[in-house]
C-alpha cells in the first residue's frame, strides 16, 4: 500500500482538480496525472471523470476516497499513539464529557480500564460546551466524547447509550409532593410561576428547555442565580433557593438529598438522548474501546 498515493487520491477529491491538487502536493501535475492514471490501471477503474469542469468524482472514486480517508485517519491515530508511547511511555486517552455526566459516568468506567490497562493516561474535557467538544472530536483532540447524538452522521457515529428525561428539583419545603407518592408524580411548571428558579444560561440545553417550558405555560421565569453546573445548582435546591431541572441520570447516581423532591413536567415530559460518539471511520486504540465497551455495560438503557 503507497499512502502518498492515497493521499493523492484524497487531495484531487478535495481540490476537484489535478492542477490544484499537484500544487497542494508539491508535485508536478504530469507527474501526478501519471500516478492516478497508473493506480486506475491496477484497479481496473476510472477515478475521476476528467471531462469535466471541476473534476468529478466516479461511483468507483467515492468509494476509493472514502476508503483512502480511513486508511490515512488509521495511521494518524497509530503515529500519534505511538509517539504518546515513544515519549511517555504511556497511551494517552483523551474523553470529552459533560461536568454532571463525568462525576458519576467515568470514575468506575476509568478505574476499570486502568487495572486492564496500566499504561493508559486518561485526559478528561469535562469543562467544555457539548458543541464545543463535538469540534474536539472531529479535530482529533479527543477519542470520544458522551452526549447527544450529533445530526452529521458523515463526520460522527454516534453509539446510542440511554434515554434521559429531564426532571424538576423542588425544594421539600414547598410541600408538593403528593402523601403517598410512588416514582416521579407529575407536575406543571405553571404552579411554579411566583417560586424562584435557579437557571443554566440560555445558550445550554437545559437553560433553553426551562425557557421554552415556562413561556408555554404563559410566564417567563424568575432567577437571581445563573448556574453551569448541575451539582451546584440543585445543592441550592437543597437548601431552598429555588427549583432548578436535572437530568434523571443525575438524580438516580447522586448521594440522597431529603430536601428535594423530584417531579416529571406534564408539558412535553421531556428528554435527550445521550451517546457515545467517535469520529467517523476513527479506529479506536485497545483502552478506548474497552471503554466505551464498559459504558455501554454500565448506562446502556
Amino acid at each position: 500500500m503507497n499512502f502518498n498515493t492515497l493521499r493523492y487520491v484524497v487531495a484531487i477529491a478535495q481540490e476537484r482538480s489535478f492542477t490544484l491538487a499537484a500544487k497542494r502536493l508539491h508535485l508536478s501535475q504530469p507527474s501526478l496525472s501519471q500516478n492516478i492514471k497508473s493506480l486506475e490501471e491496477r484497479l481496473g477503474v476510472i477515478l475521476f471523470d476528467r471531462t469535466t469542469i471541476p473534476l468529478e468524482t466516479t461511483s468507483a472514486g467515492k468509494e476509493y476516497v472514502e476508503w483512502a480517508q480511513q486508511v490515512l485517519l488509521s495511521e494518524a491515530q497509530i503515529y500519534r499513539h505511538i509517539s504518546d508511547i515513544r515519549t511517555s511511555g504511556q497511551i494517552r486517552m483523551r474523553v470529552g464529557i459533560s461536568p454532571h455526566r463525568s462525576a458519576f459516568m467515568l470514575p468506575q468506567v476509568v478505574q476499570d480500564v486502568l487495572q486492564e490497562f496500566p499504561s493508559c493516561a486518561f485526559s478528561i474535557e469535562d469543562g467544555v460546551h457539548e458543541s464545543d467538544l463535538y469540534d474536539l472530536l472531529y479535530d482529533r483532540q479527543i477519542d470520544l466524547m458522551i452526549g447527544a447524538a450529533h445530526p452529521d452522521e458523515t463526520r460522527f457515529e454516534s453509539t446510542f447509550i440511554t434515554n434521559e428525561r429531564i426532571l424538576l428539583a423542588v425544594p421539600r419545603s414547598y410541600r408538593l409532593m403528593p402523601s403517598e407518592s410512588e416514582g416521579y408524580p407529575t407536575i406543571s411548571l405553571s404552579v411554579l410561576r411566583n417560586k424562584p428558579f435557579i437557571i443554566m444560561p440560555a445558550s445550554t440545553y437545559l437553560g433553553a428547555l426551562l425557557r421554552n417550558l415556562c413561556e408555554q405555560e404563559g410566564f417567563l421565569p424568575a432567577y437571581s442565580i445563573v448556574s453551569r453546573n448541575v451539582f451546584s445548582s440543585l445543592n441550592m435546591v437543597d437548601i431552598g433557593l429555588g427549583c432548578t431541572l436535572v437530568p434523571e441520570l443525575v438524580v438516580k447516581y447522586d448521594s440522597p438529598r431529603p430536601n428535594v423532591d423530584y417531579f416529571l413536567l406534564s408539558n412535553g415530559n421531556p428528554s435527550q438522548d445521550v451517546s457515545i460518539l467517535t469520529r467517523s471511520g476513527a479506529v479506536l486504540i485497545e483502552p478506548a474501546r474497552r471503554f466505551k465497551e464498559l459504558i455501554l455495560q454500565r448506562y446502556r438503557n
